[in-house]
């Protein structure tokens, strides 16, 4: 098994009928905001660049789950890019690989 390449967690929860995942866990939220690894993560939301998670916890009250709201990191996001100051929203289908050649030999 290559442990040098962070791949993309497989979806557990069952197919939601064309609605998007909103709630993530530590390795999807990661994933999606390209840390190379869990604990870089964790590390950059002590540091207070990520939001923290949503404080849940199990029925048992034991256990503390720990969810990202996909918004509250797509907010982040916009704000360390600077579209939430300017109002630029990007199109689904735009297509930034081509428009900066990445991926072309």
């Amino acid at each position: 098994m290559n442990t040098n390449c962070w791949a993309p967690p497989a979806s557990t929860a069952p197919a939601r009928a064309g609605r998007p995942q909103r709630l993530l866990s530590l390795r999807e939220a990661a994933f999606y905001v390209g840390c190379r690894s869990e604990q870089t993560f964790r590390d950059e939301v002590a540091l207070g660049l990520w939001p923290p998670p949503l404080p849940l916890t199990r029925l048992s009250g034991k256990r503390k789950r720990l969810l990202w709201d996909i918004l509250a990191l797509d907010a982040r996001i916009s704000e360390l890019s600077g579209a939430a100051q300017t109002g630029a929203v990007l199109h689904p289908d735009h297509d930034l690989d081509a428009e900066f050649d990445f991926g072309n030999p």
